[in-house]
């Protein structure tokens, strides 16, 4: 056997395939590299691919030359069931999620998700979807009064929706017959704790398979807010429905296409372009380096393609958020946001002694929490390079 066991080769799109390996990375090829696969899959030796490789090709190939093709094509991706090569990926989900704790398996979040699968049926998902953002959208502009609410309901109730987002991702995979993994909890650049739910095996999914599973975390939890709401207007419960407001908003946030929450995976589909953030940050890079204003200026550069000025626009606008944001925080709320890391912390040993604390957030305490956040993501992305940069010199 040439590969390993369970390698997959699942189409993309028109011209590209999905080949995963039981390491469980993804790896995106173009049609030959799947050709070859397709040959190696088929083959019980070395000798029987290469004489096969060289009759569907017409080619010529000798066995040595025959070896190195397919040691460059997929040595050290975890897919030749004897490979001599170094790893040239990191291990699955290190990139932007480490640290990484299971807290429920596959198998109990399959059980747990199970009620949710009929809902992301294609033919029902779309509506319903549809509906649930109409009704978010009516409960924020109503503005509903959260006075007298009990912060000890309160915190549970929003908790829960964390988990009622991942179950609606392993729903989704389930309903379509994707592989899962578990729901747990890591830290998103070593810094941010985030939950997750493994569904990577989803990239062997179609489009609108892939398109659903990126929001079925998010209809889920505006599903559940409106359970709040139901809940609220039986029982008269104002923590019910302070509940299902921040509930909503939290859904909400996670449609933002510049952070790799829901939003992020839900372009990267619409796109059919992986790595969506560091391809725009790289042709960024290059469009905004001397050399290449230069050659803009001596008019010497070809113009960028429809796919490329598209990718530009996003790594514009994702950098130009960023400033902007940083900008209006520093202007508006200097002292404050100086202070704010003091603030933080007394707050945070207050609520050592009780959940009250929460009473005394202050109103723009997500506002200043978002700034350091990106403040803390740039300086540990700038150390992280000089130190690559640092290991490769030395």
């Amino acid at each position: 056997m040439l590969l390993r066991a369970n390698v997959q080769l699942c189409v993309f799109d028109a011209r590209r395939w999905v080949i995963h390996t039981p390491t469980g990375h993804n790896l995106l090829v173009n049609q030959h590299t799947a050709d070859l696969l397709d040959v190696l899959l088929a083959a019980d030796t070395m000798s029987q691919a290469r004489q096969q490789f060289n009759e569907q090709f017409r080619l010529a190939l000798s066995e040595e030359a025959f070896g190195r093709l397919v040691a460059n094509r997929f040595g050290g991706y975890g897919v030749l069931a004897r490979d001599g090569a170094p790893d040239r990926v990191p291990a699955a989900h290190t990139t932007y999620l480490a640290l990484r704790v299971e807290l429920l398996s596959a198998a109990v979040a399959a059980w747990c998700a199970r009620p949710l699968r009929p809902v992301y049926t294609p033919r029902y998902f779309w509506g319903l979807f549809a509906t649930v953002l109409l009704l978010a959208a009516a409960l924020l502009l109503l503005k509903p009064a959260t006075t007298d609410v009990s912060y000890w309901l309160l915190a549970p109730l929003v908790y829960a929706s964390i988990f009622v987002h991942e179950f609606g991702h392993i729903a989704a995979c389930g309903q379509f017959g994707i592989r899962h993994g578990g729901i747990g909890f890591g830290f998103y650049a070593y810094l941010f704790p985030v939950f997750y739910a493994d569904v990577s095996n989803i990239w062997l999914g179609s489009r609108q398979q892939r398109l659903i599973t990126n929001l079925a975390g998010i209809a889920s939890q505006l599903l559940y807010a409106n359970v709040l709401v139901a809940t609220y207007a039986v029982t008269g419960w104002n923590s019910c429905l302070a509940a299902a407001a921040t509930v909503t908003v939290l859904a909400l946030w996670q449609l933002n296409p510049f952070v790799r929450h829901d939003g992020y995976w839900l372009v990267v589909d619409l796109t059919n372009t992986p790595n969506l953030l560091d391809k725009a940050a790289e042709l960024l890079k290059h469009f905004l380096a001397y050399s290449t204003l230069r050659d803009m200026a001596l008019g010497r550069m070809r113009r960028p393609t429809r796919a490329e000025a598209l990718l530009l626009l996003y790594g514009l606008m994702n950098t130009l958020l960023i400033l902007v944001f940083a900008a209006y925080v520093c202007t508006r709320y200097g002292y404050q946001v100086m202070q704010f890391p003091v603030t933080a912390w007394l707050l945070l040993t207050k609520c050592t002694r009780g959940m009250e604390c929460l009473k005394e957030l202050p109103s723009n305490f997500m506002l200043f929490l978002v700034f350091y956040i990106l403040l803390i993501k740039m300086f540990v992305n700038q150390v992280s390079k000089r130190l690559r940069s640092n290991s490769k010199t030395g």
